[in-house]
């Protein structure tokens, strides 16, 4: 348990190193009118959390570092699930776990927790839908079958024109 309800400013970091990282860590922050508290979460570091704020997750600023695009898409580098407590419901948890939070103590985590430089799909959460370039392709490829399909079509019309007038 880290308890920063008292301290002006609180810093944490968490990093995956030799395959340690935070992991079952609870912390315990203050209103931000008062105090600032800051979450930085390198790679895979930010395991299994509990939050306890005042407002929101929001009342932390959350940082994610060295998260592949790939994971980043599916799970923030986050494999074990966050519960986050707030004074809106102090004894229903919120969750957060593979880039998508219920309960009312989300605040912007899924908007907090992207990586620059990541194609997100438009509206946030999960990467459930594909991109643009998908359906793109696929339609250039069905075009390209259908105007294929017609002139084998015209072709097998004409041969069989021509051997019936034979």
């Amino acid at each position: 348990i880290i308890d920063g309800r008292n301290a002006k400013n609180l810093s944490v970091s968490c990093m995956n190193v030799d395959e340690y990282s935070c992991e079952n860590v609870t912390l315990l922050v203050s209103d931000p009118k008062s105090a600032s508290s800051k979450l930085i979460c390198k790679e895979f570091g930010c395991q299994d959390m509990v939050f306890n704020t005042t407002n929101n997750i929001d009342d932390i600023a959350l940082e994610l570092t060295d998260c592949p695009c790939e994971t980043a898409l599916k799970t923030s580098c986050v494999r074990e699930p966050w519960s986050i407590y707030c004074g809106k419901s102090p004894e229903t948890a919120s969750v957060w776990a593979n880039n998508t939070c219920t309960g009312s103590c989300c605040g912007n985590i899924g908007t907090d927790l992207r990586v620059n430089g990541c194609d997100y799909p438009s509206g946030g959460g999960s990467s459930k839908k594909k991109s643009k370039a998908g359906a793109i392709a696929g339609g250039i490829c069905g075009g390209i079958l259908g105007v294929v399909l017609i002139v084998a079509g015209v072709y097998y019309y004409r041969k069989r024109k021509d051997a019936l007038h034979q």
